[in-house]
């Protein structure tokens, strides 16, 4: 297996000569990372990779790696934009790691990691920054009904959830579940789901609405609902929030739900606000969805 190496001269060959033929990791970490300020944060990574001298992720990243990954704020990551590396428990552990995503990631997609059991998400433990996190594997309004099933487990990835929602002032407000997980109703999610409901219930989020602002301050409704809980109620919305936006993140409350200001995608089995509705994949798929509160009527 190659290793990165770390020597920034020209190589000694034994014999008192010197090898001209120098390699990129030669050049010193800054050199490197001033390069990687003119490349996309996603491609930045691909260059850390490249630099690493690796022939898996396995291991953990080099202090290049980390100074190149470094010339960007990291506040978002999607991994569809990483489809030129094998998406592995592995390569995810290695990206978090490389970024220092517990301490930057606010939002994280793991569009297309179909093959991971979720191990590799324990770079986010106790993290405070994280505000989203998208674990349903695929992209925006795209089936979320996946064959064969992917391997993602609740008994690994919950516990890393659960370790951030035990951090005071976590910023998490929004999760989506793989539909395996939905389908399957497990204890040991549901417990984590009326959890995560408490924590958003204490916390409440501002709702966005411009004309129910006001109206929902001092509401005693909880903030969110996870289709079993107090408020729906109906079986087909479990593990699925239903008061954010899955497109803008913006929060809502059930005012809102009530009067068709935010309403559920049955195709792509996501909530959006009105203002996101109006999309191709969506459009004609679902119900009718009527605001009282600003008059106006929107057909998905």
């Amino acid at each position: 297996m190659a290793t990165i190496s770390s020597n920034k001269r020209p190589r000694h060959n034994g014999d008192g000569s010197y090898n001209a033929q120098l390699q990129l990791t030669d050049l010193p970490d800054g050199i490197l990372a001033l390069a990687a300020s003119y490349l996309s944060p996603t491609e930045s990574i691909l260059f850390a990779i490249a630099c690493s001298q690796l022939d898996d992720l396995s291991h953990e990243p080099s202090a290049t790696s980390k100074s190149i990954t470094s010339q960007h704020n990291w506040h978002s990551l999607d991994f569809k934009d990483l489809a030129e590396i094998e998406l592995t428990d592995e390569s995810i552990n290695w990206v978090l790691q490389c970024i220092d995503g517990v301490n930057k990631i606010k939002s994280l997609k793991l569009t297309n990691c179909t093959n991971i059991i979720g191990v590799g998400l324990r770079q986010l433990q106790g993290s405070v920054v994280l505000q989203d996190i998208d674990l349903s594997l695929v992209g925006i309004h795209e089936n979320p009904t996946l064959e064969p099933e992917p391997p993602i487990s609740v008994s690994d990835v919950v516990p890393i959830l659960n370790s951030i929602l035990d951090m005071e002032g976590n910023s998490l407000v929004h999760v989506q579940l793989p539909k395996k997980w939905r389908n399957e109703r497990s204890a040991e999610l549901t417990q984590f789901l009326e959890r995560f409901e408490t924590v958003l219930d204490r916390n409440r989020p501002q709702c966005s609405h411009s004309y129910c602002h006001k109206m929902c301050e001092g509401n005693d409704s909880p903030s969110i609902t996870w289709g079993e809980g107090r408020w729906i109620g109906y079986s087909r919305f479990y593990g699925t929030p239903s008061l954010t936006c899955s497109q803008c993140m913006k929060s809502y409350c059930f005012t809102c739900y009530d009067t068709g200001v935010i309403d559920f995608c049955k195709d792509c089995e996501r909530f959006y606000c009105e203002d996101c509705t109006a999309t191709p994949y969506c459009s004609g798929t679902c119900n009718l969805a009527s605001c009282k509160v600003c008059d106006s009527v929107k057909v998905w």
